[in-house]
């Protein structure tokens, strides 16, 4: 019974339900919902990315980079199940940067390194490898939100570095596809942008490329593009020029842009503009004008220039046949500066060049090719774009002359006629003669101008720049500015009172022809006999007491025979006469000093010393020496007939006791060639000492008298010894005075009893007194 007492009681615990067991794995779902949602945000997205090729690509390796931070890597490369000759690139996006990548609008491109002739890009892949770059643009991260998922795209090809620069967009819109991927944007021929893509769209090919962020300032809503011409080639009768741009620009092509400065700043992204073909087309006003014609001549688009008084206006942009008219239809355009030309009263007319029994007309299309020519006659009618094209041009009233020349010349129809600088006239027409030896320039002359027209008229070329350089002198001469395109023709007139027949005239090259030519027609023509050995130059000038009185125009051979021909002012004609001497005169150095030191810039020259005869003669024979200084001069003149020459020679004293009393003006040999005749020239005031029975001896001779004594020499004076002279001795007995021209004996020393001879003479002329 105590055992049963003694036992405890089993204490009754009252049950409880418990969430211990359930807690750990609520935990560990929350941490796996919070894992798998981390897991989700961060991961980012998958967007698959089209390749022509996977060359560079590699799975697992090829990072997805903007401006170096990487975005992603790709996951996986397959063959496109559509196009077997793409890939698809799969690339794990990370993170947030799939609200950004995954976009419509973003591209991608596969960054490599490139080297071109405009930029070199890509080169940081040589060390990190190639990897996948997204362009968006320049759009932002609030506006790439707003855009629509986009999780496939198509990779870009040929990216340039101004794809990826910063900057600001624009389109340009052209006809032609002549624009590669990375031709440069030049602006004052810096490099301040580039294309980066091109389009294809219904209308127009569609560049897209980028102005530089540094640069966009330039960028303004009225600016301008056109395409560089890679080699300009103008050529004219004138001459050829070729423009050859940078090595880089002829193989890429280039983009020029042009802005006004004042213009308001362009802010819009991938604004459009049109691209030009050309400079030229860029200024054109886009209204059109239409001239209608019943042929066309050969004018072609964008060939075909059209010309206000000689300088580019415009270009031929199209040419149509018109079925319902039956005629054509050419299309022009003009530059904005001539806009205000073409009105009511505008006249257009074609140039081509034409063949016929004639010759040849319409010269200037030969090198130009056909084109068009205007002229306005009231700047202040109404505005018309519609017109007829004519095939000549409307002459004003006026004198129509023939203007020849065998020199081609820098002339265009249209040009000007000048004179005194003052517009009196043009050129309607050039042409070829009928042989095509020669140029036809065909002008009118105004009507209120035409009396300054005549026979003695004178037309010469106005070139822009004409200098005329020599030793002696320097002439330049500027034509008037508005004919340095066209060219231009002036003239002169001669005589007023001139006849006015008109029946063609010569259209001299230059100024400088035109005054030689005046030269010869104010001046007397004469012809020149030369020796062999003379060195006389053409344009030498003809002397008088040091005045140019004529210049030498020619020197030719006729018949074996050398041959000036010189012309003589009119105003000294007179010293033209049959006795009168040409001599030539050039720098000369002897013991008697230097002489004619003025042609050592002027050359050899020509000296006239006028003669006494009454007759004219226009053929002479030029003399290499002056004659004597008494050549002329009122005198006795006597013959002396020597042995020999001896010392003697022109310009030699003849001596009276010492006294100078004449000299010698000519030494010949005589005409039986037994002795030498001296012409000699005794002064008025000493013919009274010369007789009928007068002896003269050779001064300059030396005498020597041998005896026991020694040896003598005889002479008579120290000047005499040295250049030589004559002596005259009159014996005591004489019957008469010598006449003119009267002949005597040169001895070559005196005898013994003439120095003895003292004849009393006296002069009884009182005007030697």
């Amino acid at each position: 019974m105590n055992n049963e007492t003694n036992i405890q009681k089993a204490i009754k615990i009252k049950k409880r339900t418990t969430f211990i067991v359930w807690l750990i794995p609520l935990i560990a779902l929350l941490i796996a919902s919070f894992l798998v949602v981390e897991n989700l945000h961060f991961s980012g997205g998958k967007i698959v990315i089209t390749f022509d090729n996977a060359a560079g690509i590699i799975k697992e390796r090829t990072k997805l980079l903007y401006k170096g931070v990487t975005l992603g890597h790709v996951e996986s490369i397959e063959i496109n199940e559509n196009d077997l000759k793409k890939v698809d690139v799969t690339v794990q996006v990370y993170g947030k940067a799939i609200d950004a990548v995954a976009k419509e609008g973003v591209e991608f491109w596969l960054v490599q390194p490139k080297v071109s002739l405009t930029e070199i890009t890509g080169l940081g892949t040589l060390v990190s490898g190639n990897y996948i770059e997204p362009i968006a643009h320049n759009t932002t991260l609030e506006e790439l939100e707003l855009r629509e998922d986009k999780f496939k795209f198509n990779a870009i090809e040929n990216v340039s570095f101004s794809a990826t620069a910063s900057g600001i967009g624009i389109n340009l819109n052209s006809k032609e596809n002549s624009i590669t991927s990375q031709t440069p944007i030049l602006y004052k021929k810096f490099i301040i942008g580039s294309v980066y893509k091109k389009t294809l769209t219904k209308k127009n090919i569609v560049y897209k490329a980028k102005i530089y962020e540094k640069y966009r300032y330039l960028l303004k809503e009225n600016s301008k593009f056109y395409i560089n011409d890679n080699v300009g080639i103008s050529a004219n009768i004138s001459g050829l020029k070729i423009k050859v741009p940078p090595f880089s620009q002829i193989i890429t092509g280039g983009i020029t842009m042009s802005s006004d400065e004042n213009a308001k700043q362009l802010n819009t992204e991938n604004s459009d503009f049109k691209l030009f073909d050309s400079v030229e087309e860029s200024n054109l006003v886009s209204k059109k004008i239409y001239l209608n014609s019943e042929n066309t001549h050969g004018l072609s688009k964008k060939n075909s220039k059209v010309y206000y008084k000689g300088v580019e206006a415009g270009v031929v942009t199209g040419v149509k046949y018109e079925m319902s008219s039956d005629s054509n239809l050419v299309e022009i355009e003009l530059y904005k500066e001539f806009e205000h030309l073409n009105n009511e009263s505008t006249y257009y007319w074609v140039t081509f060049a034409k063949l016929s029994l004639k010759g040849i007309s319409g010269l200037n299309a030969l090198t130009r090719g056909s084109f068009i020519s205007f002229e306005t006659s009231n700047t202040n009618a109404k505005p018309k774009y519609e017109f007829k094209l004519h095939e000549s041009k409307k002459l004003k009233n006026g004198v129509k002359l023939s203007l020849n020349t065998t020199k081609n010349l820098s002339l265009i129809e249209g040009a000007e006629i000048y004179f005194n600088n003052i517009s009196v006239g043009e050129v309607y027409n050039i042409s070829f003669t009928k042989d095509l030896q020669n140029s036809k320039i065909e002008v009118v002359i105004y009507e209120k101008y035409k009396n300054m027209i005549n026979d003695t008229t004178l037309f010469f070329m106005n070139n822009p720049l004409e200098v005329e350089a020599s030793l002696a002198k320097t002439t330049v001469k500027i034509a008037p500015l508005n004919s340095l395109f066209s060219g231009a023709i002036s003239f002169v007139t001669l005589s007023k009172e001139a006849t006015k027949k008109l029946r063609g005239f010569h259209l001299f090259s230059c100024f400088s022809d035109l005054e030689n030519e005046k030269y010869r027609l104010e001046s007397k023509k004469i012809f020149l006999e030369l020796a062999d050995d003379c060195d006389l130059k053409k344009g030498a000038s003809i002397l008088y007491k040091n005045i140019e009185v004529g210049k030498v125009d020619t020197i030719e051979l006729k018949n074996s025979e050398k041959v000036a021909t010189a012309y003589v002012k009119r105003s000294f004609e007179h010293l033209l006469k049959e006795d009168s001497v040409l001599y030539t005169q050039s720098l000369s150095v002897g013991v008697d000093g230097i002489k004619n030191l003025n042609t050592i810039i002027g050359g050899t020259n020509i000296a006239i010393i006028e003669g006494i005869s009454k007759k004219r003669s226009s053929n002479f024979a030029l003399k290499k020496e002056a004659p004597p200084l008494t050549f002329n001069k009122k005198g006795l003149r006597l013959i002396l007939k020597g042995d020999r020459k001896s010392s003697l020679d022109v310009g030699t004293y003849v001596y009276y006791r010492q006294f100078k009393i004449g000299q010698v003006e000519e030494v010949k040999l005589a005409d039986d060639s037994k002795s030498v005749d001296f012409l000699i020239y005794v002064e008025p005031c000493f013919a009274y000492l010369v007789k009928d029975s007068s002896l003269f001896y050779n001064a300059g001779a030396l005498g020597m008298e041998v005896s026991l004594t020694g040896i003598k020499v005889q002479t008579q004076t120290v000047e005499t010894m040295v250049e030589g002279g004559i002596y005259l001795v009159t014996p005591n007995k004489y019957k008469k005075k010598a006449d003119e021209l009267d002949s005597f004996i040169l001895y070559n020393e005196p005898a013994g009893i003439w120095l003895d001879y003292s004849p009393e003479l006296i002069n009884d002329d009182p005007m030697c007194s």
